[in-house]
């Protein structure tokens, strides 16, 4: 995505493409009001489906704007500006679990039980808060230098009680069976 709306550029100095993705392409970006650093993701307008998708996104964005769990990357802002929905979030450093396992091997037990242990409790998070995070997998959980996780990707979360929860959606490999 190349360009980028005024609102836009007006709300956040934009320094770089951080990286690009399926869904939408995410900026390192500057808050002016605030001076909060962070990634701001750009969505896809060709990835948000129907008008009725775009309305849920936007719902459930805005619901996630007002959660805080220390192991979820959620938004801290998100709105829409023409076709561009949007959202801004922490940028959390450290090695992503894919990344860890594809140069290290698989994780030991130990580990693992940390890292499953630590996603419950944000999962619970959303869940009290009526929202499925329907792309959970190990591109999507930073491992931090401290031992703590924080995991990314929720923008994609859905209603529990919504029948899309039961449409596939997320990345193929890591959607669980039911």
């Amino acid at each position: 995505m190349t360009d980028i709306p005024t609102e836009i550029s007006e709300r956040f100095e934009l320094h770089g493409v951080f990286a690009e993705g399926r869904t939408g392409t995410l900026h390192h970006a500057t808050e002016r009001s605030s001076g909060r650093k962070g990634l701001l993701k750009l969505l896809r307008a060709e990835t948000l489906g129907a008008a009725s998708d775009r309305q849920r996104i936007k719902r459930e964005l805005a619901k996630q704007v007002t959660l805080q769990h220390a192991t979820l990357a959620l938004p801290w802002a998100s709105g829409e500006v023409g076709k561009t929905l949007w959202l801004f979030r922490e940028h959390v450093i450290g090695r992503t679990l894919a990344q860890r396992i594809a140069a290290d091997g698989p994780i030991t037990s130990s580990e693992a039980l940390a890292v499953v242990a630590q996603l419950a409790e944000g999962l619970d998070e959303l869940h009290r808060a009526g929202l499925l995070f329907r792309d959970l997998q190990p591109a999507h959980v930073v491992l931090k230098d401290d031992g703590s996780i924080v995991a990314f990707g929720a923008g994609i979360a859905a209603p529990i009680d919504h029948e899309e929860v039961f449409e596939l959606y997320g990345t193929p490999e890591y959607v669980s069976p039911e």
